[in-house]
């Protein structure tokens, strides 16, 4: 496939924007869906042992299979030579995981006396293999543009989770339920990609071309595993030092607040990425078209954040049985500070399109340690509580630094500005709608309480009071943002309707 003339980047951007916000979308709204299922199903010392299990073997594994589907989109013209050796180092690195899970659970079961957390983390360890066989094809799809394939592999993935996580757990599974799930979800989606898109597994070259490859494997697979070390962090260090039913009230929080993060910037990224890829030649586009997503990521996963973190307390009591009520507190913060952190997702995926696999690793070893440090403290001083804070408060701390340091000295400066113009403008739009909200969990509204129908009501009208103001602070502010998104929605508009070219 050719590569896109400029003038249609934008429009390759947005269909695969689309098509990903569907498939995102839907798989996000899966997993809300099977969480929401589990927190009727299921206590939530059963849904912090999963979570734990799951947490525990992303903290094991030291390269991530997955890393290899960024090395075929990165190197799209090499052919079979390329995408036989990523096959290869995928299967190498998704059976170092399942074997360090073996080694390490007679550790893990002395450590929190629970035989049933082995059998978890075992069954867990799976998901990275298939996980990193399935990157390869799906990484080939990504670079010939095919979004909408993509999407309906991912979407009849999650589905399929969802159908068995549900069905396992109404037949008395427990916890084994979301693991198993997953695993089994997985291992459909290689057996589909294997039959719908047969790529090459043997290439003469070998080992050759997998020797040539392994140190960018190496570098994107660490940063890559860090990034899911810091992502799971805060579930290993609250199960230290609270109880599995804590950590099941948090993993809920986590879940509903990382659809900000998950649906819009991370979905965006996906898409940008083979497109970055194709402008290594003009940098000065990429730069353009790499700002330009960002402003519009930001200006719309910001929105997204501070509504969810508007509503969260008032409408989880409505949702949810009483035990999982203390969730709504660590959603608020958790989603204010998801907001700006739709930054990093994008940023990562520029790095990687250009093959800055070790700037990326030490970014990513600075935010592990930054939020290393952050929970720890936050777990020991304020359990659940000081955990969201400190996720929240370093998730956004370093998504600006990853966009600062994606970018050369000349641009961080204007970048820099425009995302804390377009965040500022969010959270005074929602400044009333937060107020609100604080003055509610204090008890300063006795007319109005937190868990009543005219607390709903008053919060839900001043969310749509925000969203107005959003949308004027960003004409007044940021028009060049708004025009942008504008034209996005117009793009996708006018496509059905225009003959193939």
């Amino acid at each position: 496939m050719n590569d896109p003339a400029p003038s249609s980047v934008g429009s390759h951007l947005a269909r695969g924007t689309a098509w990903g916000i569907v498939q995102v979308g839907v798989q996000k709204c899966c997993g809300i869906a099977t969480y929401l299922a589990m927190a009727f199903l299921l206590e939530p010392s059963q849904l912090g042992a999963a979570t734990l299990a799951v947490s525990l073997t992303a903290m094991m594994t030291l390269i991530y299979p997955g890393a290899a589907g960024d090395l075929v989109i990165q190197r799209r013209g090499d052919g079979p030579s390329t995408t036989s050796a990523a096959t290869r180092l995928a299967l190498l690195s998704g059976l170092s995981v399942v074997l360090l899970a073996a080694i390490a659970s007679p550790a893990i079961a002395t450590w929190k006396s629970d035989t049933t957390l082995t059998l978890l983390v075992l069954v867990a360890s799976t998901r990275m293999l298939f996980e990193g066989l399935a990157s390869v094809p799906l990484a080939q799809a990504r670079g010939r543009l095919e979004y909408g394939f993509v999407s309906v592999i991912e979407t009849a993935t999650a589905l399929l989770t969802v159908v068995l996580t549900v069905g396992f757990a109404v037949s008395g599974l427990g916890a084994l339920s979301i693991v198993l799930a997953v695993a089994i979800a997985g291992a459909s989606r290689v057996i589909a990609l294997t039959v719908l898109r047969p790529w090459p597994w043997r290439s003469p070259d070998g080992w050759l071309a997998t020797r040539r490859l392994w140190p960018d494997f190496r570098a994107g697979g660490l940063q890559h595993s860090l990034n899911g070390a810091t992502q799971n962090i805060d579930y290993v260090m609250l199960g230290a030092f609270a109880s599995e039913a804590v950590l099941g009230v948090y993993a809920i929080a986590y879940q509903l607040a990382s659809l900000v993060q998950v649906v819009f910037s991370f979905t965006i990224g996906l898409a940008a990425q083979p497109l970055f890829s194709r402008m290594t030649a003009d940098r000065e586009l990429q730069r353009s078209m790499y700002i330009e997503t960002q402003a519009v990521g930001l200006a719309v996963s910001s929105l997204v954040a501070l509504v969810t973190a508007s509503l969260a307390q008032v409408t989880l009591p409505w949702l949810l049985p009483p035990k999982w009520h203390a969730a709504g507190g660590l959603l608020t913060i958790l989603a204010f500070g998801f907001g700006l952190g739709s930054l990093q997702p994008i940023a990562q995926s520029l790095l990687r399109a250009n093959g800055e696999y070790s700037k990326a690793l030490r970014l990513q070893i600075a935010a592990t340690v930054v939020l290393g440090c952050g929970v720890l403290a936050g777990a020991w001083l304020d359990g659940a509580s000081g955990v969201a804070i400190a996720v929240a408060a370093a998730t956004a701390v370093m998504a600006v630094v990853h966009l600062a340091s994606s970018l050369p000295v000349p641009f961080r400066r204007s970048a820099c500005s425009m995302a804390m113009r377009t965040w500022l403008c969010s959270v005074v739009s929602f400044a009333p709608a937060l107020m609100a909200l604080v003055a509610h969990s204090r008890g300063w509204l006795p007319w109005a309480p937190i868990g009543s129908g005219s607390g709903l009501g008053l919060q839900v009208l001043l969310v749509l009071l925000g969203t107005w103001l959003w949308w004027m602070l960003i004409a007044r502010f940021q028009p060049q943002v708004q025009e942008r998104i504008l034209a996005k929605l117009r793009s996708l508009a006018d496509r059905p309707s225009r003959s193939p070219s």
